[in-house]
Formats: structure tokens, C-alpha cells, sequence
């Protein structure tokens, strides 16, 4: 069982991972908190040499396939003018969120496994934070609006007619886009780059600090967007 330490200076926003004797929580100072947890080094480091050998070649063709996919639906659902129907019109929003999250989110999540430190600073950490569960909850709920769509056209078919319209649709998708992008702003604020030190190491990655620092906020967290 491996174990790391964090060290939290929360005035100026810095985290540090450092050597952990025991798993008890201790106050160092007024803005600074040692999290402490026992570990076997040379075994993480060994997962953690796989990881970063498997992880990249799984994304790769991740964003190879997922990148081709989802630009030729947009094309030919952009181009012909008689495949835009409501169905048509979600299927269209589903592959533009999961193309944001293939070009946005993926190849810098790869990079998280690969690199020891993340070179890309603090704004684009926030941001790919931020994008992450913007674009994961957008192609849930459209996969949900989908399932509505078609649950109206094949019970309501006569019914449902006046409500099944493109401008509804795209009004609905907006609203959906307007809550997620609002709604996820917290990320901003509490996505931060992680520094600490792991056997003699210096390491940093991007993380949602408000996860890592308390303990509570994190089940609040992980519980609502499983939920969700």
C-alpha cells in the first residue's frame, strides 16, 4: 500500500506533496495542512511506469478515431440541409460536445499520465478542469434529450408534433449549454496546479484542489456528478 503527504499553503493557493509518516491529519501552521499517508515507492513507481506507457496509446486512437467520427457527422449533417431534423439536430450536438472533449480534454489528460510536471500553466488547467465535466454532462444530457425524442415520436407521435420542432430543439440545447457552462464555474475557481515531491522528486499535475484539501467536498463532488 503506497502513501503520499500534501502540504496545503491555502494563502497562497500553492499544494506540495511531501513525505508521509502516518495517515493522521496535522496543522503545521494557519494556512498550512500535512496530509500524511504511508507508501511504497518503488511499487507506485512501477504502476506508475505502465500507466504512462498504456495510457497514451489507449488515447491516441481515442482521438484518432473519435476525431474522424465526429467531424464527418457534423459535416454531413451541416451540409445536408434535409438531414436536419430534431434527431438529427441531438445527434449533431452530441458530436460537437464529444469533439471538444476529444481535442480539448483528452490529449492533455494523456499528457497528465506522461509528463512530470504539467507545462501548460495555471489558465489552461482551469479551463481543461472546467471542459472536462462541461463536455461529459452535455453528452449525457443529450443522450437523455435523444431518449425523450424518440420516447415522443413513437408513444406521441400525433402529439408531439407541434413541440418536436428544430427551433424548440435548438433552444433547448442552448438552454442545456447555458446551465452547464454557468453551473461549472466553481471549476474555475478551485482548479489549480498540484506541486509536490515524490521520492526526491519534483512534481506538479492539475487537479481540483477543492477535492484534494477537503475531504467532505469531495464525496459532494464525485456523489453529485455520479448522480447526475
Amino acid at each position: 500500500m503506497f502513501q503520499m503527504a500534501v502540504l496545503v499553503d491555502t494563502s497562497s493557493g500553492e499544494v506540495n506533496f511531501s513525505s508521509m509518516l502516518n495517515p493522521n491529519m496535522t496543522w503545521l501552521s494557519e494556512n498550512q495542512t500535512a496530509y500524511s499517508i504511508d507508501s511504497d515507492i518503488r511499487e507506485f513507481l512501477k504502476f506508475q511506469r505502465y500507466v504512462s506507457i498504456i495510457i497514451p496509446i489507449i488515447f491516441s486512437l481515442i482521438v484518432a478515431f473519435g476525431l474522424a467520427g465526429n467531424v464527418l457527422v457534423i459535416v454531413v449533417i451541416c451540409i445536408n440541409q434535409q438531414m436536419r431534423s430534431t434527431t438529427n439536430i441531438l445527434i449533431l450536438n452530441l458530436a460537437i460536445a464529444d469533439l471538444l472533449f476529444i481535442i480539448i480534454c483528452v490529449p492533455f489528460t494523456a499528457a497528465f499520465y506522461v509528463l512530470p510536471q504539467w507545462p501548460f500553466g495555471i489558465v489552461w488547467c482551469k479551463i481543461i478542469q472546467y471542459m472536462i465535466y462541461v463536455c461529459a454532462y452535455a453528452s449525457v444530457y443529450t443522450l437523455v434529450l435523444m431518449s425523450l425524442d424518440r420516447y415522443l415520436a413513437v408513444v406521441h407521435p400525433i402529439y408531439s408534433i407541434p413541440y418536436r420542432t428544430q427551433q424548440n430543439t435548438i433552444w433547448i440545447l442552448l438552454c442545456l449549454w447555458g446551465v452547464l457552462l454557468c453551473g461549472h464555474t466553481p471549476l474555475l475557481l478551485h482548479s489549480n496546479v498540484l506541486n509536490y515531491v515524490t521520492n526526491n522528486e519534483n512534481l506538479s499535475a492539475c487537479l481540483n484542489l477543492k477535492t484534494v484539501t477537503d475531504q467532505q467536498a469531495s464525496k459532494i463532488f464525485y456523489g453529485s456528478f455520479f448522480v447526475c
